[in-house]
C-alpha cells in the first residue's frame, strides 16, 4: 500500500486516476465528502490538494492538459467545471450552472486535450449544447463555435483527437454529420454530409495513428468503416464487408473499434453471421479478416465465442478477451493477435477459468479485469 489516506479502517475508496507531468491525481470519498489528492509515488508525495466539499455523486470525469487537472462535477443546477494545478489555491471552478450535452445530469461528459487546451461538450443559459474549449482560465472556458445558433442544440459527441485536429460529430437541421476543428471557430467545420438521410448518423469516432476511424452508412451501402483525413475527398469507406447488404441488419456493422499502433482492430459480419475479428490499416487491400469460426461449436485451436478487441499495442498487436474451450473447460479468455490468423493465439501466461468474468468497458481499450493465475486463483489487473 502506498500509503493509508484516512488511517485505520475507514476507506478512502480512491477513484478517477489521471496521470499529469509531475504527478498522478485522484478523488478521494469519505461520508461523501470529496477531496482531491495528487501523489508522486511516494509516501511523503501523497498529499492532499483541496477538499472539494459536498458533492452529490462525485466528479463525473476529469481530464489532465499538461501538468493540470480538469474536472467536471455535478450539482443541483447542473455541471461545474473546475482546474487544478496541484495547489489549494489553484484548485478553482471555471464555469458554473452548465448543461449536460444530453439529458441525463448525472451522464459522464466527454473531455479531451488538444494543443495545451481542454475540450467537452456542454450548454449555458444563453446557447444550446455545443462544443466548449478552456484555457484553463474563467475568461478562456467559452463556447468555440455555435454550430446550431440560439437555443438549437448541435450536442457534439465522439470527441477523437489525431495529431492536431478534433473530430466529432455534431447535429444540424440536415441531421448528425463528422465535423472538424483546429482549435478556432474559423477552423470547426462540416468534414463530409455522408448521407441525405438525417438517421444516418456517424459514429464510435476512433484516432488510430494519423487517421480517425468510425462506423457510418452513406445512401448506397450498408454500416460499414469509414476512414478520414480530415478532407472531403479523403473521407471514404474503408472497405464494403458486405457488399450484397442495404442499410439494415445484413450490414458488416463494425464494432469495438481499438486502435493498435497504426492500425486498427475491430469485429464485423461480412455475411451476416457471428462477428469475427479483423485488422486493417486504412487501406481496402490492407483490411482482413483474423478469425473465422464455425457457426457452431469451437475452432481447431479452441475459439469458441465472438471476439471483444480490449487494448492494442504501439507495436499492432492486440489483447482481446473471447470464449475459448481449454481441454473439458470452457470460458473466457485473454488472447493475443498480430493481425493475422497464424498469429493469433491464447496467452500462455494464463489458465482457462470458467468462473473468471472480465468486465469490459464502453468504448473498448479501457478495462478492468482480475487474471487468473495457473492455481486457479485471481489476482489484481496491476500485478501477482
Amino acid at each position: 500500500m502506498l500509503k493509508d489516506v484516512f488511517p485505520g479502517r475507514a476507506s478512502s475508496s480512491p477513484t478517477l486516476l489521471f496521470p499529469a507531468r509531475k504527478h498522478l491525481y485522484f478523488f478521494t470519498n469519505r461520508l461523501r465528502r470529496q477531496e482531491l489528492w495528487k501523489t508522486d509515488g511516494t509516501r511523503r508525495g501523497t498529499v492532499r490538494v483541496a477538499r472539494l466539499g459536498w458533492l452529490n455523486t462525485g466528479a463525473l470525469t476529469a481530464a489532465t492538459v499538461g501538468n493540470r487537472l480538469f474536472f467536471i462535477s455535478p450539482t443541483r443546477k447542473g455541471w461545474s467545471l473546475w482546474r487544478s494545478d496541484g495547489t489549494r489555491g489553484g484548485t478553482v471552478p471555471l464555469r458554473t450552472h452548465l448543461k449536460p450535452a444530453w439529458e441525463q445530469v448525472a451522464e459522464s461528459p466527454q473531455m479531451v486535450r488538444m494543443g495545451g487546451r481542454l475540450f467537452f461538450h456542454a450548454g449555458d443559459r444563453e446557447r444550446g449544447k455545443e462544443l466548449w474549449t478552456s484555457d484553463g482560465t474563467r475568461r478562456g472556458t467559452k463556447t468555440l463555435k455555435d454550430i446550431r445558433p440560439g437555443p438549437g442544440h448541435s450536442i457534439p459527441d465522439d470527441l477523437a483527437v489525431v495529431g492536431r485536429t478534433l473530430y466529432f460529430t455534431a447535429a444540424t437541421d440536415r441531421g448528425r454529420e463528422l465535423w472538424r476543428s483546429d482549435g478556432t471557430r474559423a477552423g470547426t467545420v462540416l468534414v463530409k454530409d455522408i448521407s441525405a438521410d438525417p438517421g444516418r448518423a456517424p459514429g464510435s469516432l476512433t484516432a488510430a495513428g494519423r487517421r480517425l476511424y468510425f462506423v457510418a452508412a452513406d445512401d448506397l451501402h450498408g454500416v460499414e468503416l469509414w476512414t478520414s483525413d480530415g478532407t472531403e475527398a479523403g473521407t471514404r469507406m474503408v472497405s464494403n464487408l458486405a457488399p450484397d447488404a442495404q442499410y439494415d441488419a445484413r450490414s458488416s456493422a463494425p464494432f469495438d473499434l481499438v486502435p493498435a499502433g497504426d492500425r486498427l482492430f475491430f469485429t464485423a459480419t461480412a455475411d451476416g453471421g457471428p462477428h469475427e475479428l479483423w485488422v486493417t490499416d486504412g487501406t481496402e487491400a490492407g483490411t482482413r479478416q483474423v478469425t473465422d469460426r464455425p457457426v457452431e461449436g469451437c475452432d481447431e485451436r479452441g475459439l469458441c465465442g465472438e471476439p471483444r478487441p480490449l487494448l492494442g499495442a504501439p507495436d499492432g498487436t492486440l489483447r482481446f478477451v473471447v470464449q475459448a474451450r481449454w481441454g473439458e473447460v470452457e470460458g473466457p479468455e485473454l488472447w493475443y493477435s498480430d493481425g493475422t490468423p497464424e498469429g493469433t493465439r491464447l496467452l500462455d501466461e494464463f489458465s482457462p477459468v470458467p468462473r473468471w468474468d472480465p468486465v469490459i468497458d464502453d468504448p473498448p481499450g479501457r478495462a478492468r479485469h482480475d487474471l487468473p493465475d495457473r492455481a486457479g486463483g485471481r489476482c489484481a489487473a496491476s500485478g501477482c
